[in-house]
């Protein structure tokens, strides 16, 4: 059920969050949940509803958070560094 992204958000996943990091994290997460489960209902439709289907559409979610934040600090990054010049 996951879904590959292309950008890397793995860096952010692994990395120690700060708190105000995790509690946008969990924001993130909450507001791509609704999309992650219409999908993964549009699949049950093709493939029939697998066991513990629950803990995949989280994990979509989460995984679509920590691309997110990736975008963010990316982003943030890179303004800091044209900031520099």
């Amino acid at each position: 059920m996951s879904t590959a992204y292309s950008s890397d958000y793995s860096k952010t996943a692994k990395r120690i969050l700060t708190p105000d990091e995790a509690r946008l994290r969990e924001i993130f997460a909450a507001a791509a949940l609704p999309e992650c489960y219409r999908e993964a209902c549009k699949e049950f439709d093709r493939t029939g509803v697998p066991e513990n289907w629950q803990i995949g559409v989280a994990m979509d979610a989460y995984a679509m958070a920590d691309a997110m934040l990736a975008v963010r600090v990316s982003s943030s990054t890179k303004e800091a560094k044209g900031a520099q010049k």
